[in-house]
């Protein structure tokens, strides 16, 4: 359901931006394009990764990706990127976390926006919240990112995503068109985003 939103918002924006999804969508993924998905075990191609396929997604994804570090006062905000097949210019995606934070599931629907042309930038805004300053990896236990979460003021969320995107927009990839997309409580920060990033495409 969230990847149909993030495309249908990005194809009211820009016509340029549908044809990518229908050129991209699907290319490549963790399951064989012969398979329907459905079940514990598979994966739809064209669908973000569920609960039971978010690892194993994330692990065996061909697509490039990276861990980059991104200076933000005295944090320095722990981020995933991962970019589209090929070379050409794509819009980034801002990926917003749910209240479970940064796990393999939101990085499993990063995997399926860049599947479908979109560079997915995935901060992780928990970043020196962990035990003794650490990141999202840093947690124990499932509940301890909620929890962290909890005490993570909005506003801060809002200076980390931006900062997330004044990154992504500087990318030699970027094509200058940017978009948020996030589930739960990503959802509700991706439209204050929209409304405090007048630029914002989508």
């Amino acid at each position: 359901i969230g990847m149909l939103i993030a495309v249908g918002l990005l194809t009211s924006a820009s016509n340029e931006v549908l044809v990518l999804v229908q050129q991209r969508g699907g290319e490549r993924g963790g399951a064989p394009r012969g398979g329907g998905g459905g079940g514990l075990a598979n994966k739809a191609p064209d669908l973000p990764a569920g609960a039971f396929t978010a690892g194993s997604t994330v692990a065996r994804t061909n697509l490039r990706h990276e861990w980059v570090d991104i200076p933000l006062g005295n944090v320095k905000l722990h981020t995933w990127i991962e970019y589209p097949d090929g070379d050409g210019k794509a819009p980034i995606v801002i990926v917003m976390q749910h209240e479970a934070g940064l796990d393999d599931w939101t990085r499993a629907l990063a995997d399926q926006l860049a599947l479908q042309g979109y560079i997915a930038i995935a901060p992780d805004i928990l970043s020196g919240f962990g035990p003794k300053g650490g990141n999202f990896d840093s947690f124990q236990y499932p509940d301890d990112p909620i929890k962290a979460m909890a005490r993570l003021k909005p506003d801060e969320a809002m200076r980390r995503y931006k900062a997330a995107r004044d990154y992504g927009m500087k990318l030699p990839r970027a094509s200058g068109k940017s978009a948020a997309l996030g589930v739960g409580k990503g959802g509700a920060d991706a439209f204050r985003f929209a409304a405090e990033a007048p630029d914002l495409n989508a």
